[in-house]
This record gives structure tokens, sequence and C-alpha cells, in this order.
């Protein structure tokens, strides 16, 4: 059992499928779907900001079936962006099931759009205080986190391991114990509000303590 001493947190700068997929869908061109280059003129010319945050349908061929906004940015205009340009570039390699049979599933993305002064951030870091350190660990927990309408984490899926299990597990635990994030609210009504984040969490052992020998 891995016990933390401590945490502090600030901001710093994908994909949830049903229960029936053991592999969610992948997004090959991350890097490649937005740019600076896309953010809307009119959206400039009011400084607009925010973080818009959506769900996409990818269908068992890849495709993209639809885009909703679960935490809209405040500006109409920068949540419509999102939605066209992940839906027109977005590439992705489908779901799988059990049996490895491509299969239609969510994936859901986090977009900071930020002018001038206002940068709004995706990217959260965490650094966890410890005794110790388990053997296996080696680098920090990186998550995906949901926040569900009251603005607390509902899910955190660890998307690079730490090399400990143990680490990963009680890191995602302890999140939620003490992230909060303002409670989004979707574009529309029909649609259930999720702000999603992503987490670095990485452990530090205790001033005076020394880390578990490897």
């Amino acid at each position: 059992m891995i016990e933390l001493l401590f945490a502090a947190g600030s901001m710093v700068a994908q994909s949830v499928s049903p229960a029936t997929a053991a592999v969610a869908p992948q997004l090959r061109n991350a890097e490649d779907v937005i740019t600076y280059s896309d953010y809307p003129e009119e959206a400039l010319r009011r400084r607009e900001y925010g973080i818009t945050s959506i769900v996409l349908q990818v269908t068992a061929q890849g495709s993209i079936s639809a885009c909703a906004v679960t935490e809209s940015s405040g500006s109409p205009t920068l949540d419509r962006k999102t939605c066209a340009v992940y839906v027109k570039r977005a590439r992705f390699t489908p779901a799988t099931d059990a049996t490895g049979q491509p299969i239609a599933a969510e994936f859901r993305v986090g977009t900071s759009w930020g002018v001038e002064d206002h940068q709004p951030s995706t990217l959260m870091s965490v650094p966890l205080l410890v005794k110790t350190l388990p053997p296996e660990y080696r680098d920090p927990v990186k998550a995906r986190l949901l926040f569900d309408a009251s603005g607390r984490v509902a899910r955190c899926d660890v998307t690079t391991t730490s090399g400990s299990g143990a680490a990963d597990r009680a890191a995602c635990t302890y999140i939620r114990t003490i992230l909060i994030v303002t409670p989004p609210k979707a574009a529309t009504s029909d649609v259930a509000p999720v702000a999603v984040r992503y987490l670095t969490a990485s452990y530090l052992v205790q001033p005076g303590e020394t880390a578990a020998p490897r």
C-alpha cells in the first residue's frame, strides 16, 4: 500500500468506450487535428477563449458519426469549431472488443482555446509526496480525467503507467478526493456535462526518506 503524505497541484499545459470495448479508439493524428490557425476570426475579434470538451462517436470503420459538446467554452463559435475540425481531420483506429473485432465506441477529448493573457489549459500537474517509492516506479503517472456535472472526478483512466500498478491506482484514488474543476455545462440540455482534463502525477519522496531499493 502506498501512503500519500501530501499533494499540491496546479494547472500547467480522450477517450471513453462502452463496457464492451476491450481497446478504446486510438486517435492517430492528435498533434495535427487543431492548430492556432484554426482559431475563428470572429472569436479572436471578440477575445473569446475557454475549454471545449467533446464526445465523438467513432464507428467500427474508424470514421466519426457524431460529435457533441459536453463542456462548453462559453463561446458557441469555439464549440462549433472544435467539433467541425475533429470531424473533418481526426483519424482513428477503431475500438475492438474482447475478440479483437472492431466496434463502435466513444472518444472524449478536451481542447483549450486561448487568446493573449487568457490561456486556459486542459493539463493538470500534481506532485504526490510519499515516504518511499515502490521499486517498480519509473516515471510520473499520466491519466485522462473526466469530471461530472458537479466538477468532481468521475473517472480516471491511466494512459501512461508509472511502472507500478499500485502507484497508478493510488494516484487515481487520491486525485478523486482533491481535484475539482468549475462544473461543466454542455452546449445543449440533452447532453450530459463532462469535462476532460489530462493529469501528470509525479511521486516525490519526503525529505529525509529514501526510495525503495531496486
